[in-house]
């Protein structure tokens, strides 16, 4: 058989089986004994509004505290690879624009004038050789990425990440 992995966010609290029991969240039909009633769980609350009750165990193995951005491979968290990526970006863009020999620049707008995702967020662009790249970051990190800054970015070019990281790709063994 095929390994899967699944990842959903959802909204969880304490809650027994009794309590459960009492609120409907047990599958229809299942009424637990005296016993049962004080064992731990969690009431869970799904994206789509569905409900039910969960086992401790097997609740705190599959989830854990967080937003999607605590989620680790076992080595990084998105939010550590999410600053790591930020950081290498700011700093191949700030090395273009200082050679001057590829065009570079940020700005809070895209070409069409419209904020970056409503406001709080700005585009850096680079035309390389191979082909055009971006990313979005938030304001908080504007004056990492030392390049020219422009009212409005360049047209973006339909290019998605796969794309932009085969560009870069493609780059790099050029300037060997």
């Amino acid at each position: 058989m095929k390994k899967y992995i699944g990842t959903k966010q959802i909204e969880a609290e304490p809650m027994t089986m009794g309590d459960a029991y009492e609120k409907g969240l047990l599958q229809a039909g299942r009424v637990p004994n005296d016993s049962e009633k004080s064992k731990s769980g969690y009431h869970v609350k799904y994206q789509d509004g569905y409900e039910s009750w969960s086992p401790a165990e097997p609740f705190e193995k599959a989830y854990h505290e967080g937003g999607m951005g605590d989620v680790s491979d076992g080595y990084h968290t998105f939010n550590e690879l999410y600053r790591y990526r930020m950081l290498y970006n700011a700093a191949l863009f700030n090395e273009l624009a200082s050679q001057g020999k590829v065009k570079v620049c940020k700005s809070h707008r895209h070409a069409d004038g419209e904020e970056c995702f409503g406001g709080g967020w700005f585009i850096v662009m680079a035309e390389l050789p191979t082909g055009q790249i971006s990313n979005h970051y938030e304001d908080k990190d504007w004056d990492l990425f030392k390049v020219p800054e422009l009212e409005t970015s360049w047209e973006w070019d339909g290019h998605s990440p796969n794309e932009a990281a085969e560009r870069i790709e493609a780059y790099l063994k050029m300037t060997k």
